[in-house]
């Protein structure tokens, strides 16, 4: 073996390099080729070469790769130095269980294996998706690596184990953007080499039966999880996967059942959109393409609304615009073809909904590109005959109405695709957008099968534009001040918004443009005042003296025209429309203008002319404040440098003056005015003028359709319309501050009448409640104090604003109808109390008593809450931040007597945004309890620091990051409930400092590391759950120091080795959870002195032994759970003895012998009838009575059960008739009544049952025939599946006792067989 350390070991890692190298290179010749795979064949034969290959070396050499040989070289190297470690452990573990002659040694992975696992497919990611200057081979190496690994490992069950949970350990490795896509062949090579290496006839033997059975649903099982986690990211900072990540993961996720969807990967999925929606939509658009592709697609169907509410994430994420836009119409458009019906209708019908709640033109922006997307894919899978006919009705009655409502160029892009799938004409439809081209991957020959109406074919360049390039060019649209720019001569909806943008400024101006056209003349003077000023407007602009300035640079140029991204708000100024003369319009601004021509808010940039232009606008004219007067445009926008041209610019968007043509942009650009004379343009410059300013020697020729002024003087100051709005506003806020001073005297006088009682909070005495409103504030005292509290950066004069530190002061010193004075102790709860909802609060969505602070005087509300026993009950409390003192605010309490705040008790409350650490400050609060919310960030050490807290329960929210030490140190702390988040990290062994402990939660989170045995040293823990994580390692000996342990719950992580012994010292458990971990050993002979032991769990583990006959003692036991283990023998007698059992799973076991007759005694079933109070079940959704003993006919009240979904009746005896009111049933899904006693007809109203998939009606006593219209179920997907009734002949000679020609399988009731009809 080599030498790994000094100089030599340095040598020998130098020349594994040397070869390795040669091996990735592309320029080798044969002979030196096969010279380099021989002597790296023979160096990783040695420990020494595969360390190093492991260490660092392989990815090496597999970031050197240039070429498919290259790869295929060191994908062989790896392969082979993987195989002969996986060899080396194997023999080693034989090695060291034949020295301790102990048969149960594990071979478990080195880093060696882990290391090359790593490399192997960090070759398989390059490959595929290249990196850097590199191409992706053309080589399938993920196929290549899996026909090796077959070939080598086929039929190697202990050396394909070793394999497999190496190529898993790569897969769990924490994601960054070294191993970024590596998870995804790490578990395709895992779940093919475990395939290869187990073959199928090992399941028949009997003894490996149970085992492999075992061992290959747990396998599955932490596969799917994996991947589900992986690809979404649960936990840790990483972003989700992006679409090649996912398709490298194709081949598993094409495995997936409808069970494994559900559980591991809907759950991450939905945290992840609670968390980031927007970060998961190409993920999540990818993964349901695989799903389709494999056929799977209808698994998205129960996760379209309810909790993981996929179609609601994508309308969020559409409405929030930004970089999430084109993807989520990529997810949108996934969904719907994901699932033809269901998901069509969710999707179009979330987006519908949206679109006409949003007024926001960036959101209604996004929702038109997801709606579009939907159309573009629906019209391409018509096309390619996978059409369905509810689509004409998706579109008529959901998108159309909501779509033809908005108009503009967003809404005609959107409506064009949803006209043709209603077989109707638009008009006129515009071309598909680029960014909907890119989402639905609409190519021009898909563009050619859609023309739209006006037969204008779709732009095959538009069509054709990448996904990268439509969200590029959505940025681009919505740089400047937030919003879509568009043509104003193509848009409604940009008309809708300058003629909102209007009326608001005539409202401020005090009168519009045309309300000042009584100032002019008669039609015929006005005319003739145009021509003239015209005539002035060519001479004077176009062929003036100021030069067109030399570039942005020039300060004349940049103080006209605005520097900078958005550098200002676009003013223009028109004409009187009843002057028949097209419309004259000025523009100032970054730099760029749309919509030119006769529209409102249509502008053109200036070049030339001088300041005094913008400087001497008349007083009753229009002002260039861009909130002053006339149109506004504030759909335009450029870039910080001026001007530029988009690469689409046509034929059709030009104008030509005086035979020179130049382009009329409408996304960004500027005319040059040397280009340009006034002159009658032709139709496509669209009435394009231009104007400037008129002497004031031609005062009396003005009319409305433009400003005269002379550009070398200015007006008098009382004309300046600003000078007069300023000096009147100056008036009115000098008698406001005389009026104010005036009152303040006069009150001030007068004897207070409420006094404060002054509370020293060091001693905390108890004082009175918050006083009411004084007639005296003390606000700089205040404004003090609250500084004081939480920091002057936060809250003093310089600190940014708005935010929720300063929201808060600003209620608390304006908006508080409690105006407390300086000094009150209360200050500083009330102000942290606002504070939490200002931080808490990012949605604006509390769900209970939130403040209405538009009416101070509704200070009241009700709301659910729940008593110590969990029972609810309805109270009322005052609203939170009303006038009210805070003891009485909803989900806040001071129990005390005192008037301090203890308790903050906000569940289920839909909180979002973060936690202030603030709250830390509060003086005596003792429970924080915001369980079921959604609160993100990391858990703030400063919590850990409240002497006075005893209870915190965080469970069920958002929560990231790792347990702040100092939480160790919150010594009074009884219960801590952390369960439910995305915290990671390991429980530190400083836990047995928190010796007041009586519950610790820290369940489903992604803990990992073993259990402190420090845990032991918390004598009063009597509930703890440390279930569904990664903790691994032994359960520690020191569990049995928690003697008043009720409740231990341990299932769902990955602890090895035996029960402890120790654990026979849990005499008050009653509750022991240990199963679905890797648990092996016997059960130890203490377990049977838990007397007070009620549920045992122990499933899904590798205990061994037999089942003592002391079991006898357990006499509280209730339910014993044992299946797929390795416990052998016969089950004891002394099970009978227990009074309280009730349940016992002991299957999948190697038990043998028989079981005592004596148990039947112990099954009891139901019997008589079912009773007709069922019928006020109306929320009962699953209902399953099957194998008892239950007569008579079912009653008329069951019909009545309107959210029943699954009923299983069968195995009864049951009689009478199905009753036609079975039509009652509309949320009816599975209908298993099988082996019964009823008779009559199968009534024809279950086919009005739209949910209805499964109907199990055989083994009974039904006649006559079933209507044939049950045939037509089948037509419409994933309806009706199985259909079973008795229409075989009786005893397979007389006549059948049911006809049917639709039911799927016929039953004989005589022999109770049954077979597919035919």
């Amino acid at each position: 073996m080599a030498d790994d350390g000094g100089e030599g070991g340095e040598n020998y890692v130098e020349g594994t390099r040397g070869v390795a190298m040669a091996l990735a290179s592309s320029d080798v010749d044969d002979d030196e080729t096969e010279k380099n795979v021989s002597e790296a064949m023979s160096l990783i034969k040695d420990d020494g070469a595969r360390a190093a290959l492991a260490d660092g070396l392989g990815i090496e050499a597999v970031d050197a790769c240039a070429s498919d040989d290259g790869y295929e070289r060191i994908l062989n190297l790896l392969l082979n130095a993987l195989i002969l470690e996986v060899e080396a452990v194997a023999g080693a573990a034989a090695a060291a269980a034949g020295d301790a002659a102990d048969d149960t040694v594990v071979a478990r992975p080195t880093d060696s294996s882990n290391g090359l696992a790593r490399a192997v497919c960090r070759l398989v990611v390059r490959s595929t998706l290249g990196a850097g200057d590199s191409t992706p081979a053309e080589t399938d190496m993920r196929q290549e690596s899996m026909d090796l690994l077959s070939e080598t490992l086929s039929g190697e069950r202990e050396l394909g184990e070793i394999a497999v949970e190496s190529l898993l350990n790569a897969a769990r490795s924490p994601l960054d953007e070294n191993n970024r896509g590596e998870y995804g062949p790490a578990l395709v090579l895992a779940h093919h080499t475990r395939t290869a290496a187990i073959p199928s006839e090992d399941l028949a033997a009997t003894r490996w039966s149970s085992e492999a059975e075992d061992k290959s649903t747990a396998f599955r099982r932490d596969l799917m999880d994996l991947l589900g986690r992986q690809v979404f990211v649960l936990g840790g900072n990483a972003p989700p996967a992006t679409p090649a990540e996912v398709g490298l993961c194709a081949p598993l996720i094409s495995l997936l059942t409808k069970e494994e969807f559900d559980g591991s990967i809907a759950r991450p999925l939905k945290f992840k959109l609670m968390s980031a929606p927007g970060s998961v939509m190409d993920a999540l658009a990818a993964f349901v393409d695989v799903l389709t592709e494999a056929g799977s697609g209808n698994f998205v169907e129960l996760h379209l609304g309810g909790g993981t509410d996929l179609a609601g994430n994508v309308v969020k994420v559409l409405k929030s615009g930004g970089d999430g836009v084109v993807p989520a119409s990529k997810a949108a458009a996934s969904l719907a073809c994901a699932s033809p019906i269901k998901g069509s209708q969710a999707v179009t019908e979330a987006l519908a909904a949206g679109l006409k709640e949003s007024s926001d033109v960036n959101a209604c922006m996004g929702l038109c590109l997801g709606l579009e997307a939907v159309a573009r894919t629906l019209l391409s899978e018509s096309e390619a005959g996978r059409g369905e006919q509810s689509w004409v009705q998706l579109a008529d009655e959901v998108a159309l109405p909501a779509i033809e409502g908005l108009g503009g160029a967003d809404g005609r892009n959107a409506a064009g695709p949803w006209y043709q799938l209603a077989g109707r004409e638009a008009s006129p439809p515009s071309p598909p957008s680029a960014a909907a081209a890119a989402v639905t991957n609409v190519a021009a020959a898909a563009g050619a099968a859609s023309v739209p109406a006006t037969g204008r074919p779709r732009s095959a360049s538009r069509d054709g534009m990448s996904a990268a390039d439509a969200a590029a060019k959505y940025r681009a649209q919505t740089s400047v001040g937030g919003q879509a720019p568009r043509q104003a001569t193509a848009s409604s909806l940009g008309d809708r918004i300058a003629a909102n943008q209007q009326k608001a400024r005539e409202s401020f101006v005090g009168s519009a443009p045309d309300q000042r056209a009584g100032q002019t003349g008669s039609p015929s003077r006005a005319r003739e005042q145009l021509d003239q000023l015209d005539t002035r407007i060519r001479n004077k602009t176009l062929q003036g003296d100021s030069p067109a300035p030399n570039g942005p640079e020039d300060a004349d140029w940049e103080r006209i025209h605005g520097k900078g991204r958005g550098g200002g708000n676009l003013s223009s100024f028109a004409a009187d429309e009843d002057s028949g003369r097209e419309q004259i319009v000025v523009a100032s601004g970054a730099g760029t203008s749309y919509g030119v021509g006769p529209v409102p808010g249509g502008s053109l940039p200036i070049k030339g002319g001088d300041d005094d232009f913008y400087d001497n606008m008349d007083g009753d004219g229009h002002s260039p404040d861009p909130h002053e007067g006339g149109y506004v445009n504030r759909l335009g926008g450029g870039d910080s440098e001026g001007s530029g041209h988009p690469d689409d610019v046509n034929e059709t968007e030009r104008s030509t003056f005086q035979d020179e043509s130049f382009p009329v942009d409408s996304g960004g650009g500027s005319i040059d005015a040397n280009h340009l004379a006034y002159n009658d343009a032709p139709e496509s410059a669209d009435g394009l003028a231009v104007a400037v300013a008129v002497s004031p020697d031609e005062d009396e020729a003005f009319i409305p359709a433009a400003i005269e002024f002379d550009p070398d003087s200015k007006p008098p100051l009382y004309k300046n319309r600003r000078f007069r709005m300023y000096s009147i506003a100056a008036a009115i806020l000098l008698v406001l501050v005389v009026v104010a001073v005036v009152v303040a005297v006069v009150f001030n006088t007068k004897d207070q009448s409420t006094k404060i009682v002054e509370v020293d909070q060091a001693s905390l005495r108890i004082a009175a409640p918050t006083p009411q409103p004084t007639s005296s504030r003390w606000r700089m005292g205040v404004r003090e104090q609250v500084e004081e509290l939480v920091g002057v950066d936060k809250v003093g004069p310089g600190a940014p604003r708005p935010t929720p530190y300063t929201d808060a002061l600003d209620w608390i010193l304006d908006e508080d109808p409690m105006q407390l004075q300086k000094d009150s102790p209360f200050i500083t709860q009330r102000y942290l109390l606002a504070l939490l909802y200002f931080s808490a609060d990012k949605d604006g969505v509390w769900r209970n008593c939130p403040p209405n602070f538009d009416d101070h005087n509704d200070a009241e509300c009700e709301a659910t809450v729940f008593d110590q026993d969990g029972q609810q009950y309805n109270d009322t409390f005052a609203r939170l931040l009303s006038g009210e003192p805070e003891c009485e605010w909803y989900g806040v309490s001071c129990p005390g007597g005192d008037n301090f705040v203890r308790e903050i008790e906000l569940m289920t409350n839909n909180m979002t945004g973060t936690l202030p650490p603030e709250l830390a400050l509060m003086p005596v609060l003792q429970r924080l309890s915001f369980v079921n919310n959604e609160l993100t960030g990391t858990l703030h050490s400063e919590f850990g620091s409240m002497k006075h807290l005893i209870d915190i329960e965080f469970h069920y929210n958002l929560f990231t990051g790792t347990v702040p030490e100092s939480f160790y140190d919150a010594d009074n702390l009884i219960r801590l409930n952390l369960g439910g988040n995305l915290l990671t990290g390991t429980i530190s062994p400083q836990i047995k400092n928190l010796r007041s402990l009586v519950g610790l939660f820290t369940f489903d989170n992604t803990f990992s590391g073993s259990i402190p045995t420090e845990v032991g040293d918390l004598e009063y823990l009597s509930y703890t759950r440390w279930s569904s994580n990664l903790h691994s390692g032994q359960i520690p000996t020191e569990i049995g120091q928690l003697t008043n342990l009720i409740e231990l719950y341990l299932q769902w992580n990955k602890l090895t080795g035996p029960l402890p012994s120790t654990v026979g010292e849990l005499t008050y458990l009653e509750d022991f959870f240990i199963n679905n971990n890797e648990l092996t050993g016997p059960l130890p002979t203490q377990l049977y002195s838990m007397e007070s032991l009620t549920f045992f769990y122990c499933f899904d583990n590798s205990f061994l032994g037999t089942i003592s006959s002391l079991i006898g003692s357990l006499t509280n036991l209730e339910r014993l759970i044992i299946r797929r283990n390795f416990f052998t023998g016969t089950l004891p007698s002394e099970l009978m003895e227990l009074e309280n059992i009730t349940m016992i799973w002991a299957h999948y076991n190697d038990f043998s012998g028989t079981v005592s007759e004596d148990f039947c005694d112990f099954l009891t079933n139901l019997t008589g009838p079912l009773p007709s109070t069922v019928g006020e079940l109306t929320y009962l959704e699953d209902f399953f009575i099957n194998n008892n003993e239950l007569t008579g006919p079912l009653p008329i009240q069951f019909y009545s059960m309107e959210s029943l979904t699954w009923f299983y009746c069968f195995d009864n005896s049951f009689s009478g008739t199905l009753s036609p009111l079975v039509r009652r049933l509309t949320n009816l899904e599975r209908l298993i009544i099988r082996r019964n006693f009823f008779t009559g007809t199968i009534p024809k109203q279950l086919m009005e049952l739209e949910n209805i998939t499964m109907i199990w009606a055989h083994y009974n006593d039904f006649s006559g025939t079933v209507s044939e219209d049950f045939c037509d179920l089948y037509d419409e997907p994933y309806r009706l599946s199985r259909f079973y009734t008795d229409c075989l002949p009786s005893d397979l000679t007389g006549p059948p006792a049911v006809t049917c020609v639709c039911c799927t399988d016929c039953c004989d009731t005589v022999q109770e067989t049954c077979m597919v009809n035919e």
